[in-house]
């Protein structure tokens, strides 16, 4: 399980659209099939999703911004807005400053595997 963010729900939707994760260079070494990448909107929501194959690179523009032309592809896409994707976003958020301390930040921005403590509790959240 990993967890990234995002600064607003036209970048998550894309992801969900187009079921891909997708970043400018290769950091997906070590990703692994049917590993849970859970998405955060800023502090409104998250977008859940399961790794479904290997990363590749991809000429297609999709983000307004930037190319991202490695790409991960995703499965089992889910959505939490409102109020439901609220509580996720908090809990999420907190279930990592408990596992890892106040700087958890580092672990979303480089996209590091979650450990067995942060995943656990952050497991229950999903069900």
């Amino acid at each position: 399980m990993r967890v990234v963010t995002l600064d607003d729900w036209n970048k998550a939707d894309i992801v969900a659209k187009y079921k891909v994760w997708g970043q400018s260079r290769n950091v997906f070494r070590g990703w692994t099939k049917a590993e849970i990448l859970i998405i955060l909107v800023a502090t409104e929501g998250a977008i859940v999703g399961v790794v479904s194959g290997a990363a590749s690179r991809s000429a297609l523009m999709i983000w307004s911004n930037e190319l991202y032309e490695w790409r991960l592809p995703l499965e089992d896409i889910r959505r939490y807005d409102g109020a439901a994707g609220e509580e996720l976003n908090r809990g999420v958020r907190k279930a990592l400053l408990d596992a890892y301390g106040p700087k958890y930040g580092f672990t979303m921005l480089n996209q590091q595997r979650l450990n067995e403590e942060a995943e656990a509790a952050i497991t229950i959240l999903l069900k």
